[in-house]
């Protein structure tokens, strides 16, 4: 069975960038989502188009593929008071909202003495990502899945929560 839309497809990969450096890997368990509804990268889902269980994969993608390239637009200053905590120092990384109300990791920059400039950017924007793995099984969604546009856990398959994992059902 090959990867198509509407199938429930379970992968294990790797992700490095250029230099080699491992950035995320399904050590923990397999990933499995529904293909054709954007569960995962665009350009991840489009490469793995068509290839079926067994098949080994390797899949480079450019920036504009994966999370963009960076944009100075997005980094910006902000009070303080905006935070909760004191405790700040460049590197730390936090969930917000962008101006267009999307959720963002965003990365703070430096710490002034009353405003804090940080980076709205992906953390891995303007990055090449590869991508190793080998797609583990492939098999027909259910219509409960594909109504509701991903994958339910409890399928005897681990669960891999990936940044864009969204819902919680009430079963």
């Amino acid at each position: 069975m090959n990867v198509t839309k509407d199938k429930a497809v379970t992968i294990n990969y790797k992700m490095s960038n250029s230099a080699g450096e491992v950035l995320d890997n399904t050590e923990d368990g397999d990933l499995i989502y529904l293909h054709g509804h954007q569960n995962i990268m665009p350009g991840l889902e489009n490469a793995l188009n068509g290839l079926k269980s067994g098949d080994d994969f390797k899949i480079t993608l450019k920036p504009e593929d994966a999370f963009g390239e960076k944009s100075d637009d997005r980094i910006i200053t902000v009070g303080k008071e905006n935070f909760e905590t004191d405790n700040l120092e460049a590197g730390m990384q936090f969930q917000t909202l962008d101006h267009d109300e999307n959720v963002v990791i965003a990365t703070i920059i430096e710490v002034k003495d009353k405003d804090v400039v940080i980076d709205e950017n992906h953390p891995l924007a303007g990055m090449t990502l590869i991508f190793e793995g080998k797609v583990i099984e492939v098999r027909d969604a259910t219509e409960e899945e594909i109504s509701h546009g991903h994958i339910h856990s409890g399928h005897d398959h681990h669960h891999h929560h990936d940044h864009d994992e969204c819902c919680d059902h009430d079963h």
